[in-house]
């Protein structure tokens, strides 16, 4: 079996913006088998050794670079691209951010940073304010789309093309299907996870460097608007979840009242507010409960159990990477 291989760590194989007139790195037919490299979502301006400091000079224009685009031959405007995520394969390490400007709860926390170990399936928080905090791994993508038939747009918002969907289903197994905009459809692939709920509430999960194989295959004639998939990953809570729940006309303001609720249950057990928050984006499962009673929308935010217990009382990890 034929792999294509290219390593996303070079700025020469990285975007930073959504655009029709972006080169493409690598040529790739349909059914061939991608490897790359991919960078964490700071591309590269984190290390193991960061601290919170550093947050606070990180260049925001940098950030979910994404590695590509790929030119699929034989890809034209009409066609369904088809990429199949064959795996993605965490780094050594990770890390997790609360910002003061960034996340749902934008101005209420200071900026703050954890950066995890990651090894056998399990990430093992090394440092920063979810020291001793171990959390199995469930490997996913961030980034995945292909180009827009016009303008320039930003990594994020996602939009139609795909771009920064952030869906914990993208992940081993996952087929996604894109409208293609352009010649080629200009796939790019970015933003790895070790680990997130859904909602990324606090606007990070494990943030993670990672090598991913893909497959992209063509629907001929086959157009469709907007991203669709099928995914093996189950989108239920874990069993043993507690859940909190927020009502409002506006489904924002309701998910707040959920994860205000979840932040103060978290925290009468021990876990400070900053690492409840944290905890939530991690591992909590954000949905809309019902939307049909007008005006008001219900929505339930569930975290597994068992961290409603107290945090480990651990030294942080000083192990090697």
């Amino acid at each position: 079996m034929r792999v294509r291989r290219l390593d996303g760590r070079s700025p020469l194989h990285q975007q930073l913006r959504w655009s029709p007139a972006t080169a493409p790195v690598l040529e790739v037919d349909p059914g061939e088998v991608v490897e790359l490299l991919v960078p964490d979502s700071s591309t590269g301006q984190l290390s193991p050794a960061s601290t919170t400091a550093e947050l606070g000079t990180m260049d925001w224009g940098k950030v979910d670079a994404a590695v590509g685009p790929m030119h699929v031959l034989g890809a034209e405007p009409g066609d369904t691209l088809r990429v199949e995520i064959l795996s993605v394969q965490p780094g050594t390490w990770g890390w997790t951010a609360v910002f003061e400007k960034f996340g749902l709860l934008r101005g209420r926390f200071k900026d703050a940073l954890t950066t995890w170990r990651l090894r056998g399936g399990v990430a093992t928080a090394r440092t920063g304010f979810l020291a001793g905090v171990r959390i199995p791994l469930r490997p996913m993508l961030g980034v995945l789309g292909v180009l827009p038939a016009e303008g320039e747009h930003p990594m994020v918002p996602p939009q139609r093309f795909g771009g920064n969907l952030d869906l914990p289903l993208l992940s081993d197994g996952a087929r996604v299907d894109f409208p293609v905009q352009v010649p080629g459809a200009g796939l790019s692939v970015g933003d790895p996870h070790g680990r997130q709920g859904w909602g990324e509430l606090c606007g990070t999960g494990i943030e993670m460097p990672a090598r991913v194989r893909l497959r992209p295959m063509l629907r001929k004639r086959h157009p469709i608007e907007t991203p669709q998939l099928r995914s093996l990953a189950s989108t239920a809570p874990e069993p043993g979840s507690i859940t909190t729940t927020g009502i409002a006309p506006d489904p924002r303001d309701g998910a707040k009242q959920a994860l205000e609720q979840m932040i103060e249950r978290l925290s009468s057990t021990g876990w400070t507010p900053e690492a409840a928050y944290a905890l939530t984006s991690l591992v909590g499962v954000l949905r809309v409960a019902e939307a049909v009673d007008e005006p008001n929308w219900v929505l339930t935010l569930s975290m597994p159990e068992e961290f409603e217990r107290p945090p480990p009382s651990v030294p942080p990890w000083r192990g090697r990477v």
